[in-house]
């Protein structure tokens, strides 16, 4: 019994495996307001299975730079189109992990070419920004030259309805140190980033690993008959 448990555990790693993100866009560097050397910034919607509520989802945002991109990521922002903030949003997005540990905070909040851009809640907009240290002049963000920078969150939607492939979504960042500011249009069709490395094995190892187990429970019984 507890093979063929190990058995069904694997055969659903294998099946969550494989779950593709609803929506996809990458900006860079496509985009004409892309800096020099940023050679990704793109937004990920993956479905949050493990609650009822039909609009939570799990936002990566990643951003990728060669040795010529500017030197660090301060600010940056997302927006759905037909999410406006704070009534869009059941919740303000929770922020799960980010690259760089320099103390990023979610706010509802526009960024701009100034101090005081993405520092509070107070803006009744359509952007949800990440701060990195907020009113901290020695921490100028994320270091991002030659670096891979990904951020993760937790978005809860209001009502009831849905991200789809086609949904138009926005990124924007700012690079306080370099006066730079990646400010695109809204991007509503399906272009897929490269996909972010991780530790999930491959549902095809995880299968012939399922399958394995099952092949040493059916040799362990029967050696227990022929002894019996």
């Amino acid at each position: 019994m507890k093979l063929v448990a190990a058995a069904a555990l694997v055969l659903a790693l294998a099946s969550s495996a494989q779950a593709a993100p609803i929506l996809s866009v990458n900006f860079c560097p496509g985009n004409l307001s892309c800096p020099g050397g940023l050679l990704e910034a793109s937004l990920s919607f993956t479905e949050d299975t493990s609650t009822t509520d039909v609009n939570d989802y799990f936002l990566d945002i990643l951003f990728r730079g060669d040795s010529s991109a500017p030197v660090f990521l301060d600010e940056l922002s997302f927006t759905i189109s037909g999410f406006p903030t704070p009534t869009g949003y059941e919740s303000a997005p929770t922020l799960q992990s980010a690259s760089g540990g320099t103390n990023w905070q979610v706010f509802y909040d526009n960024i701009s070419a100034s101090a005081a851009s993405c520092t509070s809640n107070t803006n009744n907009g359509n952007e949800v920004c990440l701060q990195s240290g907020p009113g901290d002049a020695q921490n100028l963000g994320a270091h991002i030259q030659s670096q891979s920078l990904l951020f993760q969150l937790l978005v809860d939607l209001s009502g009831t309805n849905q991200l789809t492939a086609t949904t138009p979504v926005n990124l924007r960042a700012q690079f306080l140190q370099d006066n730079a500011i990646l400010s695109p249009d809204f991007a509503g069709t399906n272009t897929t980033p490269p996909p972010v490395t991780t530790a999930v094995p491959e549902p095809t190892t995880l299968l012939m690993l399922g399958v394995g187990l099952l092949g040493i429970g059916r040799q362990y019984r029967r050696r227990r008959r022929r002894a019996d």
